[in-house]
């Protein structure tokens, strides 16, 4: 994966579609593919160095929500992050 672009963005949560899992989107990163992600900084990941970095969402199903559009739990979810 061969990031082109990066654009910082607010506002917008990664969303595992049985809402277990939360993750608030840093921004959008677009790939040499055409392809948009979002990019989060989960807990525990670091480079080699030890730095926090960034990185795709984990491989589950899920969407990408604005924060207008979170439900309650949601919202108490992300107010944790």
């Amino acid at each position: 994966m061969e990031i082109k672009n990066f654009s910082a963005c607010d506002g917008w949560y990664f969303v595992e579609r049985d809402s277990k899992l939360i993750f608030k989107v840093a921004g959008w990163a677009l790939l040499e593919s055409g392809d948009v992600v979002g990019m989060i900084s989960p807990t525990g990941a670091r480079t080699g160095d030890g730095v926090p970095r960034l990185t795709t969402p984990p491989g589950v199903a899920g969407q990408y929500v604005p924060a207008e559009f979170l439900t309650d739990r949601q919202k108490e979810q992300a107010r944790r992050l």
